[in-house]
């Protein structure tokens, strides 16, 4: 999917990529090389360096459309320009993608990605975290032992 400018548009996680999205059927590059001096000549794309996000995508299988996403992270890996910092992404790094198999069917960016699960603590947390509340209890139960003897 493309932005007014022409370039890859970057999605926020489940905008709806459908038919009649804005898809371009020009085939460029995403990140064209290095032009003269040493100056990035042109990027296509609307993404920060070292920013991910989702671009929709349309393809055909058999004849028929089918619309998917790709995850991706545009990095600087030169360190070009002033103070490093050119902000001309020389990379593209695809992190995950998916697509609907079902033809003509829309997809939402970032579908099908498994939710995070609550964090699970170590074994050793856990039975640390056990022998202390023990601890406690043993103290607790010996001091009304104690109240009770005297």
């Amino acid at each position: 999917m493309s932005n007014a400018s022409g370039r890859l548009k970057r999605l926020a996680s489940g905008a709806v990529i459908s038919a009649g999205k804005g898809f371009s059927t020009s085939a460029s590059t995403l990140v064209e090389p290095f032009g003269q001096f040493g100056v990035q000549s042109n990027t296509k794309g609307t993404w920060p360096k070292s920013v991910t996000g989702f671009a929709g995508v349309e393809f055909k299988i058999s004849g028929q459309f089918h619309f998917g996403w790709v995850r991706l992270e545009w990095l600087d890996t030169n360190n070009t320009g002033v103070g490093g910092k050119s902000g001309f992404p020389n990379e593209v790094k695809a992190i995950d993608w998916a697509y609907n198999d079902v033809a003509g069917a829309p997809i939402a960016a970032g579908q099908g990605i498994p939710a995070a699960a609550p964090p699970i603590p170590e074994p050793g947390t856990l039975s640390l975290m056990l022998l202390a509340m023990g601890s406690a209890g043993v103290l607790a139960w010996r001091k009304r032992r104690q109240q009770a003897a005297t």
